[in-house]
């Protein structure tokens, strides 16, 4: 009997109703130089035709259940996972090129496996890069967080930390980040290379709002020592403008985001 290699990584896509864009996601992976991985797709039950069209791969592997939304999705995902590093891949976004993979694993062994590997990603409403810092510090992460799309997870990461918190609807994601870097003050390393195209108007956009008051409240769970003086930086740097001009299709948009790209990089 032929012992079949347990998969490094495992690239998770959730799903429901996707349409052509799925197959566009999944090609993106199976194309990888690095062929030690799997592909898990949870779908919500869709019924447009869209797991008929995908790839006869043996890396690819399809469970269909009903779920509450997309952290639910996610945490069914992760029953299913065998890799040792975890990345969800959301629905319409891609790998770069063909050696994302390859170069997460270098980077990977150069630090000595760390918490969280994470990369530079393009915004498909800009088509400009977003270069991501190389600390993670606490004034980064209360202003802001890493696209989940970008972050390469050890898996018992999840396991240990309780994966995520189906309470919060729009930003569970930044709040597994907290507890990953945080709380578990969890090991991580940046890759500057640009892996991941992003495509906006995601779920986190179409739910703005209620996205804004969960982040209120996870500032004010985890960073109870210096939230006063957080809010109150934060509150000079002006957010509500930078948060339209960021939301804009303006040429000021492009120039705010190569401004953060320059502090991201210092």
């Amino acid at each position: 009997m032929i012992k079949l290699e347990k998969p490094f990584f495992s690239i998770v896509t959730v799903c429901l109703n996707s349409g052509i864009e799925l197959l566009n996601t999944i090609n993106s992976v199976l194309k990888q130089d690095y062929t030690n991985f799997e592909i898990i797709i949870k779908d919500g039950e869709s019924q447009d035709g869209s797991l008929e069209c995908l790839p006869n791969d043996s890396r690819l592997k399809i469970y269909t259940l009903k779920d509450s939304g997309i952290y639910d999705a996610m945490n069914q995902a992760l029953n299913y996972v065998n890799g040792d590093y975890v990345l969800f891949l959301n629905t319409a976004d891609y790998f770069t090129n063909d050696y994302v993979l390859s170069d997460f694993m270098k980077e990977i062994n150069v630090n000595k496996f760390p918490d969280l590997v994470y990369c530079n990603y393009k915004t498909t409403k800009h088509n400009l890069a977003i270069i991501a810092p190389a600390r993670l510090n606490s004034r980064f992460l209360f202003r802001t967080m890493l696209c989940h799309q970008t972050c390469m997870i050890k898996a018992t990461n999840y396991s240990n930390n309780n994966n995520f918190d189906n309470d919060l609807k729009v930003v569970a994601d930044y709040d597994f980040l907290l507890r990953l870097l945080i709380v578990k003050r969890g090991t991580y390393c940046h890759l500057n290379k640009l892996c991941i195209i992003s495509t906006s108007g995601g779920y986190s956009a179409q739910n703005y709002q209620l996205g804004l008051k969960e982040v209120s409240k996870l500032r004010k769970k985890y960073f109870r020592n210096k939230y006063r003086l957080y809010i109150f930086l934060y509150s000079l740097t002006m957010p509500w403008l930078r948060n339209k001009v960021a939301a804009s299709n303006s040429y000021f948009a492009i120039y705010y985001f190569r401004i953060i790209n320059r502090i991201n990089r210092l």
